[in-house]
C-alpha cells in the first residue's frame, strides 16, 4: 500500500487519531486492523441474518408464541418501544456498528438517528396490508378507536378525556396511515427491498455534529447499497423495468420522511397541550 502524501511526522507524532490528517487517519485504521474488504462485500445477506435475530429476539422477549394480541393504550405502547429499541440496538445496530471503523460518538449519533425513523418503517412494514398498527410484540393500536388507546389504566372513562385526546391527536395518525401505510401497500416491497432501504436509513449523512469522514463513509455505503438493490432488481425479474422498479422503491425513503414529520407535528401538539401520549420513546 501507497504511503501517505503528507508529512510522515503527523502519523509518527499524533496518538489521537482526531490529530492527524484524513488520510493518516485512514492508513492508521487500516494498521489496526480494518479489513478493506467489508464495505465491498454483500451487505443483505448479512442483514437478513441480523434482521431474523432481531425478530427472534422479539418472539422470545415478548413470547410471542404463547402471547394473544390485544389492543393497547399508550402506556403500554410506550413500554413495548422501550423494550423493542434495545433489541433494535442488540441485534440490528450492532451489524452496522461492525461494517464501519467510525469512533464511538459517531456510532452514537448514527444510531440515534436510525432507532425512530426504522421503528416508524418496520411498523408500518408490518402493518400495510391492514387497519391497525402492529406492534412488535404482536398487539396494535386500533387506529378507527382511538379512544381506547388514549384511555389510561384505571382512568374513569366518564371524564371523556380520551375523547379530547382523540379529537385533537386522531388526524395525525390517519394521516400517516394514509400517506406511509398506503404508499407500502401500493409498492409491495418484499423483505431484501425493505432491507435495502433500511440500510439507507441507517448511513445518513448531513446530520448534525456528523464528521466529514462519517458523511464521507455513509454516502459511500448509500450508493454501494443502491447498487446492490439495481443489480437485485435485474436479477429477480419482478420488473419489467428493473430502474423503475428502483426509483419506485427509492420514493419510499420520501414518504418515510414526510410520515417523520407528522409524527413529530403531532408529537409537539401532544407537548404543548400536555395530552397522554406525550412520553412515547417514539417522540423523542
Amino acid at each position: 500500500m501507497e504511503k501517505s502524501n503528507c508529512d510522515q511526522k503527523c502519523l509518527q507524532m499524533s496518538q489521537n487519531p482526531k490529530g492527524l490528517c484524513k488520510n493518516c487517519r485512514y492508513q492508521k485504521c487500516i494498521q489496526s486492523g480494518m479489513k478493506l474488504e467489508k464495505p465491498r462485500s454483500s451487505l443483505l445477506d448479512g442483514l437478513k441474518n441480523a434482521y431474523g435475530k432481531l425478530q427472534d429476539s422479539r418472539n422470545k422477549t415478548f413470547q410471542k408464541k404463547a402471547h394473544i394480541p390485544k389492543v393497547v393504550n399508550y402506556q403500554e405502547l410506550k413500554n413495548i418501544c422501550g423494550i423493542d429499541f434495545k433489541l433494535i440496538i442488540q441485534n440490528l445496530v450492532s451489524f452496522f456498528e461492525s461494517k464501519d471503523f467510525l469512533d464511538n460518538p459517531q456510532k452514537k449519533l448514527l444510531r440515534d438517528n436510525f432507532l425512530v425513523p426504522f421503528e416508524l418503517f418496520d411498523g408500518a412494514f408490518r402493518s400495510a396490508d391492514c387497519e391497525f398498527y402492529q406492534l412488535a410484540n404482536g398487539d396494535f393500536v386500533d387506529i378507527n378507536n382511538l379512544n381506547k388507546f388514549y384511555q389510561k389504566s384505571g382512568e374513569n372513562p366518564a371524564n371523556r378525556i380520551a375523547d379530547d385526546v382523540t379529537k385533537v391527536l386522531g388526524p395525525y395518525w390517519k394521516l400517516n396511515q394514509k400517506v406511509l401505510w398506503k404508499h407500502l401497500k401500493e409498492v409491495q416491497l418484499d423483505l431484501s427491498e425493505f432491507l435495502f432501504l433500511v440500510v439507507v436509513v441507517y448511513w445518513d449523512f448531513g446530520i448534525s455534529s456528523q464528521t466529514e469522514e462519517c458523511a464521507t463513509f455513509c454516502h459511500e455505503m448509500r450508493i454501494k447499497i443502491f447498487q446492490e438493490l439495481s443489480d437485485y432488481e435485474k436479477k429477480s425479474q419482478k420488473s419489467k423495468d428493473p430502474c423503475l422498479r428502483v426509483g419506485e422503491i427509492m420514493m419510499v425513503l420520501q414518504t418515510l420522511q414526510k410520515a417523520l414529520g407528522i409524527m413529530f407535528e403531532c408529537r409537539d401538539i401532544a407537548m404543548v397541550y400536555n395530552l397522554h401520549g406525550r412520553e412515547c420513546p417514539l417522540f423523542k
